[in-house]
């Protein structure tokens, strides 16, 4: 389908837009921990521990850091990664801060655990543009099996949410996701999910399982196409390190650190740029993780005129 999507594309010159000077979008990870342990997890996943220290990233840190970001104008932000974003002690002031000074298109996913009132206001009152409930079961047992939590708060927390922005006169899109676990049949589950969400006029997400680039949850693809993420997103993680990749689970792809190098100086560096050449090549030595992800599958193709490489400042 991909394949099908750019070859209509290309034929009209309608490609992907690719910032060489800066990323497009930006994952800013402000907690690394959460209160969930869900099977399909990489961090949880027997077999595949985290190799990452769990925490929270410095208020002032991501204060620095959208500085950086609101230079460059309006650009996607993405308030999550591994961890559970409304565990942060401050993530009021994040909310505050995000769109402070200039329109970005925010997108916050969380499980809705911990989604209080007072968080409820700050994303209306922030301006959050879209906002994802990531759920991943429609019954009590299919949840606690899943995610081992209760999944009446999740719903409770999610109808006061609703009812919070029916009030608000900003009113952020709202989605709950479900992931298609490979293993399991959840059909009826994700029937059920469906029916009941989409009463309550909230759109419902259908996700395939991503393999997170651990080699028994996936086979090597022969053919592959470059990876878009390289080229258009960057993840800034709890601890400042910078990944090339949100599938980047245990920061094995780490090509920078922003708490001693601007985020322009990472985007245009020499790390990146290996990294682009290699996708381009299919050559994954030194890049285990891509080599088993399948998450660029799910990405747009993008033209080889499209794949700049920029000078290094």
């Amino acid at each position: 389908m991909n394949w099908l999507l750019w070859k209509l594309k290309h034929a009209f010159k309608k490609y992907p837009r690719i910032d060489p000077e800066f990323p497009s979008l930006i994952n800013i990870e402000t907690v690394s921990a959460c209160n969930l342990r869900c099977i399909h997890c990489p961090s949880h996943r027997q077999g595949s521990p985290s190799p990452r220290k769990f925490g929270s990233m410095p208020l002032d840190a991501f204060l620095s850091i959208m500085d950086q970001i609101d230079g460059h104008g309006n650009r996607r932000i993405a308030l999550h990664k591994d961890g559970e974003p409304l565990l942060h002690p401050q993530i009021i002031s994040i909310l505050e801060r995000v769109k402070a000074r200039v329109d970005h298109d925010v997108y916050l996913t969380t499980n809705g655990q911990v989604l209080t009132s007072e968080i409820t206001q700050a994303i209306l009152a922030g301006r959050i543009d879209h906002f994802n409930v990531s759920i991943g079961a429609h019954s009590p047992q299919t949840y606690r099996k899943i995610r081992g939590g209760d999944l009446e708060r999740v719903k409770r927390n999610v109808q006061t949410f609703l009812e919070a922005r029916s009030r608000s006169e900003w009113k952020p899109s709202v989605s709950v996701q479900i992931i298609d676990l490979e293993g399991m049949d959840l059909q009826r589950e994700i029937a059920d999910f469906r029916r009941y969400w989409s009463s309550m006029g909230v759109a419902c997400e259908v996700w395939s399982e991503l393999s997170w680039g651990i080699e028994s949850q996936a086979a090597v693809s022969r053919w592959r196409y470059p990876c878009y993420s390289l080229w258009d997103s960057m993840v800034i993680n709890s601890d400042l390190q910078v990944s090339a990749c949100c599938i980047d689970w245990s920061q094995s792809l780490i090509v920078g650190d922003v708490s001693s190098r601007s985020i322009q100086e990472i985007w245009k560096g020499d790390a990146l740029r290996r990294n682009r050449i290699a996708s381009r090549a299919n050559d994954f030595r030194g890049m285990e993780l891509c080599r088993h992800c399948n998450y660029w599958q799910t990405l747009p193709m993008i033209h080889r005129s499209q794949h700049p490489e920029p000078a290094t400042p």
